[in-house]
């Protein structure tokens, strides 16, 4: 578990990366709760607010959180039964642009180094799109008895699940709750976000917006993934209330 502090030119960012299994309230021990705006919780597909209060990871801190009234929202995306779609199409992206530079390095005489990357760029490609028959994509978690493949599996999961989610995110965040929390003084918004371990790539796409667009571009824009309604919900914990406040945030075309 860490805590990543940063900011940029409207924020200051408390970035808590926890384990679900555990609770991430240690994470923000030396942080000044009551000086938050606002706290960004991942949802991980839960469907109404108690969940997320009675959560191993998160019913500590929100206790702390609702103690300092402090809102609470999620702009988390599930990306639910399209995972593989997702996992085949940007891998498949990411393999093809490795073979087009590969291709391009042949062309400019460089044959061994086109050569290996043309090849690198297949294999991921070819290995998801054979994972991707049938039910073996679904079933695959199930059979990783092994660290080497649970390595496997969590080194390939990042790339198209959590890197599009992270980019949600960061422009969630960015472009709308931290102008919806600007200080009338001009001082920078407070902003306490708390996610699993893997999803450190929003300090990169907070911290540069384009990675952000770009990733929304191969993902969205390019392949058509993302419903645009789901996409511009931010999801509001309010206590006492059994659902979700939903906003429309309306970024997303």
């Amino acid at each position: 578990m860490a805590l990543h502090t940063f900011e940029t030119d409207t924020a200051r960012y408390y970035l808590g990366l926890g384990n679900h299994g555990e609770s991430s309230a240690p994470l923000f021990a030396d942080v000044d709760i009551s000086s938050l705006d606002f706290m960004v919780l991942e949802r991980m597909g839960m469907v109404v607010p108690e969940q997320l209060f009675d959560d191993p990871q998160y019913s500590e801190i929100t206790r702390q959180l609702r103690a300092e009234a402090v809102p609470l929202y999620s702009v988390d995306y599930d990306t639910g039964e399209g995972t593989s779609d997702l996992l085949f199409l940007s891998t498949m992206a990411v393999g093809l642009g490795t073979m087009a530079v590969g291709i391009s390095e042949i062309i400019a005489g460089e044959y061994g180094e086109g050569s290996a990357l043309v090849g690198g760029g297949s294999l991921p490609a070819s290995v998801l799109y054979h994972l991707s028959r049938g039910s073996a994509l679904a079933e695959m978690p199930r059979r990783c008895h092994s660290l080497v493949l649970n390595s496997l599996w969590t080194s390939l999961m990042p790339i198209p699940l959590v890197g599009f989610r992270d980019a949600v995110a960061a422009k969630k965040i960015g472009e709308y709750l931290v102008p919806k929390h600007r200080h009338e003084d001009g001082s920078k918004v407070q902003v306490g976000i708390l996610y699993g371990l893997f999803h450190s790539g929003i300090e990169t796409k907070l911290q540069s917006p384009w990675l952000a667009d770009a990733t929304l571009w191969l993902y969205h824009d390019l392949f058509g993934y993302g419903d645009t309604a789901e996409l511009n919900q931010i999801q509001e914990l309010v206590p006492g209330k059994e659902q979700f406040t939903i906003h429309d945030c309306g970024l997303f075309k």
